[in-house]
């Protein structure tokens, strides 16, 4: 699976995130996870971030 870079929503760091492919959209991407599917976690602060692709 690939993984994109996004901008953590705690820290601001670089995150990586699984995708399904390159050209899916992230949307809805932050620390909670009301209504977001996907989840990840910071290499740098070690929160977690959950987002929704679509």
């Amino acid at each position: 699976m690939p993984v994109t870079k996004v901008a953590c929503p705690s820290c601001g760091e670089i995150a990586n995130i699984t995708v399904n492919s390159k050209s899916d959209d992230i949307l809805r991407i932050g620390t909670n996870s009301l209504g977001r599917n996907n989840q990840s976690a910071c290499k740098s602060c070690g929160k977690k971030i959950y987002y929704n692709l679509g």
